[in-house]
């Protein structure tokens, strides 16, 4: 994977829209971050993980919040926009952070898209076309990942190596590193298929447990329902529990056959009673009923004959309520024209009494001619009305008009008012905008200088700390002096000592050769086998082995004298070079300087916030005078048009009221006029109607009773009162006629019952015996129902028999299915989990795997950390359990052998014991075999750029000189080599930079220096 381009804006401490070109910076395959602690070198590593995954590279212990920055325009949207390029062509990324914009309660979501740039867009400049893959912002970081072939912890283990992460894989004990190394190269796989293999042996050793446990309670089921004797069940019951496979079960099978054919013969002695006992019981069933028949139809015959008298004695009535509803049915086919007739006398009793309440007109005066009359007068008042509202109407207009025209006096008034202040207002303003346009002139020449004042207070900054640094050289020179006295002190007594015993080995030389002097055994010196006058031994007796063992602790003590004076001599001349570039500066003056710095900074930003507020005091005098006068100008607007309106009106008012006092005719006002009018008017309405009323009543009447006399003649009838009283309820008529009905229904039926061949066929003289017919019936029920009860027994003992040994026989085939077909996984499982049972090396599956691929990354690393330590250190790979597991050893751990630690030889010691500089570049050694592994492991991924974010300033100048070797040969080999540091001297080593510097307000820019 090569990164191409980086653009962002908004993005932690980068307020504004910031691009860095990686083909550039990486032209000569390796380049820096360089800026101060917390300015915001790592927020780059950080946009680039997040575009990618979504999340930053810190992983769970960091948080993407950061990457919106609290520096961005509320309403501008934060983005990070990258290019890269892998196997499968160019892509770019662009992903914006969750923000809430001003004036928004809800934040907005967080967005991704994914395009694959056409080829050749890289040469042309043309990013904005090419194919949507993803818009959203999940589907983008999964599309990424198969992309890339890394997931996001892959990638800060092979690409970016993050701050505070550098050295997690040296520092993990074995158990952890064993989850990071399933994670890195995805053999988490094989831990499952072990787990699943032991979940499934568990399951099917279960299995085989619950099948015999299922087969046993069948068997005794099948004991406790079959009907045998004690001692039978006894024996068979053990012989079940005894059963040890489901092979040795062909006995027990015999028995539970032999007891079938048992139950199922006696239950067919018993059905074959059951039978005959039901031929009885259906015989007497048959005699009870014939005699219940006979008895039933005897006293049928009686209650029909009883019935048939009773309804002749009723006839003459039904006769009589039958012709009551003939007359009833006439008299209703007339009601209507009675009630016509009737309803129009009503009518004109009431038109008279309304004719003499409404009018003076008596009834006999009434006619056509004078309806004509009142009509026409009618009409005439009518179109008055319609005058007199129109004269009402101008009326009220004239009231309106009047109120109207106070108003608009008021009004008048007001505004002239109004009109006075705005001018008052305004007359001042204009030479207080001439004073804050010559103070804002004054400030703002003052804060144009905040740029070299700061660059003066950055100077004083960078003097300061370099007192403070050279104070701290002394004291390292301090402290370095008094080590180099320690260890010189140290290697004079290991010196004394080796000389010491230098000379008392020489001076005891002949009484250790008689120390070694044995019977029979030849003197080393004479050969003599005679050894007369051995030498006596001297007081001060040392060995040859004690000589050397001082020899190497002086060479030890040596080493360390000069490696001591070395560093010592290194801090003098790193002291005396700092004290040159202070040339002869005083820490009091570098002070003095620095405040008058600050000050000046200060007050130049003073006069930019006095600058800005005077700006804003212009804009708003300026507005308020613009305000002002627009307001005036409107007011004067308004005068004008209120007087016009004014005179206009009064000219109205007064031809109105000359017009409708001519049409008063002696009222105080036109509404009142027309109110008198209104109740003559309804008067004569209330006469016109009754007269009209009357007219219409009377013909309405004459014509109702000549239809009346009409229908009457040719009726049984002779006036409307009779036909009135031969009227029945409707109620009474209704169950006269249900009582007639009933009636001739009940003969019929009567007669119908006589004639029937059952009771037509009896004499009256015949008796039925239904007592001694049931009790032979109950005899014979109770046999039928004993002999069942028996056969029903016997044959729920059949069925019961027949399934219980069914399932009996079923479990038994389930027990020797279930263990057969978990032998092969519960062998599997042991072999794959290291179960001591089945597995000979005692090391899981997941272990071994873990360990192959470890011992590769050992290997690769060690290679690195050759160069790096001049071939002192060697990392080495160690057992160690996994915890909580009694496995094998996981053979995870880690110690590094020092092949200059003692003069003896290589020490082996644990990786915690390693210096700041040397954790440094055996964790760099780790991460680059890790990286390089990695890609084999993933079919070869080509990974073109690496990311360092850590641990420079830690080194010594040599080991700092052979890490940038190997760091600049990876970038020969392709590698395009990003390094993330503050330290002075890879400034002056790497050419291409990112410089990162915070700004005075918290945010920080950003410069691409290639």
């Amino acid at each position: 994977m090569r990164l191409h381009r980086l653009e962002l804006r908004g993005i932690g401490p980068f307020a504004t829209r910031f691009t860095i070109d990686f083909d550039r910076l990486s032209v000569a395959g390796i380049y820096l971050l360089d800026g101060p602690t917390g300015s915001g070198k790592s927020t780059i590593i950080d946009a680039i993980t997040w575009a990618l995954y979504g999340s930053v590279a810190g992983g769970e212990d960091s948080t993407s919040e950061r990457m919106r920055s609290t520096h961005s325009d509320p309403n501008l949207e934060s983005y990070i926009d990258l290019v890269f390029t892998v196997n499968s062509g160019t892509y770019r990324v662009r992903r914006t952070p969750s923000w809430t914009k001003a004036g928004n309660k809800n934040p907005t979501n967080v967005t991704a898209k994914l395009w694959k740039l056409y080829e050749g867009a890289l040469e042309s400049g043309d990013i904005d076309s090419g194919v949507l893959l993803e818009n959203k912002a999940a589907g983008t970081g999964v599309a990424i990942t198969e992309l890339i072939g890394l997931n996001r912890k892959q990638f800060v283990q092979t690409i970016v190596l993050p701050q505070g992460k550098f050295a997690e894989f040296l520092r993990l004990n074995s158990s952890e590193r064993t989850g990071l190394l399933e994670q890195v190269f995805g053999t988490e796989l094989y831990r499952r298929v072990a787990e699943k293999l032991a979940a499934l042996a568990s399951t099917a050793t279960e299995e085989v447990k619950s099948a015999k446990r299922a087969f046993a309670f069948s068997f005794d089921n099948l004991l406790e329902g079959a009907p045998l004797s004690k001692d039978r069940s006894e024996i068979l019951r053990s012989a079940g529990v005894s059963l040890a496979a489901p092979e040795d079960a062909s006995s027990l099978l015999g028995e539970i056959d032999s007891l079938q054919r048992e139950v199922v013969s006696s239950h067919e002695a018993a059905t074959l009673a059951r039978s005959r006992a039901a031929a009885g019981l259906e015989q007497a069933h048959q005699a009870l009923l014939r005699e219940k028949d006979l008895a039933a139809r005897v006293a049928a015959r009686s209650i029909l004959l009883e019935r048939s008298d009773l309804l002749n004695k009723e006839a003459t009535e039904i006769s009589d309520l039958e012709a009551a509803l003939d007359s009833d049915h006439k008299a209703q086919q007339l009601l209507a024209r009675v009630e016509a007739a009737e309803e129009a006398e009503r009518t004109v009793a009431g038109a008279h009494a309304e004719l003499r309440q409404s009018s003076e007109i008596t009834p006999e005066e009434v006619d056509e001619a004078t309806l004509s009359s009142l009509e026409e007068l009618q009409r005439a008042m009518n179109s008055l009305s319609g005058s007199l509202a129109e004269l009402e109407k101008r009326e009220t207009e004239l009231s309106g008009a009047r109120d109207q025209q106070s108003s608009d006096a008021k009004e008048l008034a007001a505004v002239q008012r109004q009109l006075q202040k705005s001018v008052a207002a305004a007359d001042p303003l204009p030479e207080r905008i001439s004073e804050a346009r010559r103070k804002h002139e004054e400030t703002a020449a003052l804060f144009a200088g905040l740029a070299g004042a700061q660059a003066g207070l950055r100077e004083a900054e960078g003097r300061s700390r370099k007192f403070a640094d050279l104070a701290r050289v002394r004291d390292s020179i301090a402290q370095s002096e008094a080590a180099v006295g320690r260890k010189l002190e140290s290697f004079r007594a290991a010196k004394a000592e080796h000389d010491r015993l230098t000379e008392a080995w020489i001076a005891s030389t002949a009484a250790n050769l008689a120390r070694e002097l044995h019977d029979e055994s030849p003197c080393p010196v004479c050969g003599s086998l005679d050894h007369p006058s051995p030498a006596p031994a001297t007081d001060s007796l040392a060995t040859l082995q004690d000589v050397r063992g001082a020899e190497k602790l002086r060479r030890r003590q040596e080493a360390e004298l000069q490696k001591a004076r070395t560093s010592l001599e290194a801090l003098r001349a790193t002291a005396a070079t700092m004290e040159g570039d202070l040339a002869g500066l005083t820490a009091e003056e570098a002070t003095g300087q620095f405040e008058e710095a600050r000050a000046a900074v200060s007050a130049a930003q003073e006069s930019g916030i006095r600058a800005s507020q005077y700006a804003e005091t212009i804009a708003s005098l300026t507005q308020r005078n613009s305000e002002l006068l627009t307001q005036a100008a409107g007011l004067r607007e308004e005068v004008t048009a209120l007087t016009t309106r004014m005179a206009e009106r009064a000219r109205r008012i007064a031809t109105d009221e000359d017009q409708l006092t001519e049409r008063l005719e002696g009222f105080a006002s036109v509404q009142e006029r027309r109110r008198a009018h209104e109740v003559a008017l309804a008067a004569k309405n209330r006469e016109l109607a009754a007269v009209r009323s009357w007219l219409q009543a009377t013909h309405a009447s004459t014509a109702r009773q000549r239809e009346l006399s009409k229908v009457l003649k040719a009726s049984d009838f002779a006036t409307g009162p009779d036909v009135r009283a031969a009227l029945i309820a409707p109620n009474q008529a209704s169950l006269w006629k249900e009582r007639v009905s009933g009636h001739k229904q009940e003969v019929h039926d009567v007669l119908r019952d006589l004639a029937s061949p059952e009771i037509s066929s009896l004499t009256g003289t015949e008796e039925a015996h239904v007592s001694q017919a049931q009790e032979a019936r109950e005899v014979a029920a109770q046999r039928h129902e004993a002999a069942s009860a028996v056969a029903a027994t016997s044959g729920v003992a059949v069925d019961q028999v027949t399934a219980r040994a069914e399932r009996v026989r079923d479990h038994l085939r389930l027990w020797a299915q279930a263990k057969d077909s978990a032998g092969p996984i519960v062998r599997l499982a042991g072999l794959a989990n290291a179960n001591s049972e089945f597995s000979f090396t005692r090391t899981a599956l997941p272990t071994y795997v873990l360990s192959q691929r470890f011992k590769l990354v050992v290997e690769q690393a060690n290679q690195h950390l050759a160069v790096f330590s001049l071939g002192r250190y060697e990392l080495v790979s160690t057992e160690e359990r996994e915890k909580g597991s009694r496995a094998q050893k996981v053979g995870l751990g880690l110690e590094i052998i020092d092949h200059a630690g003692d003069a003896t030889g290589d020490v082996r010691r644990a990786t915690k014991s390693l210096s700041g500089g040397e954790t440094f570049y055996v964790s760099l050694s780790l991460a680059l075999a890790l990286a390089d592994v990695v890609c084999s492991e993933n079919g070869g991924i080509q990974l073109d750029t690496l990311m360092i974010d850590e641990g420079f300033g830690t080194l010594d100048e040599s080991t700092r000189d052979q890490v940038m070797q190997v760091l600049t040969s990876l970038a020969t080999n392709g590698r395009a080599v990003a390094v993330v540091s503050h330290v002075e001297e890879l400034k002056k080593m790497i050419a291409e930079q990112i410089v990162v510097r915070p700004l005075p307000d918290g945010s920080s820019s950003l410069e691409v220096r290639a």
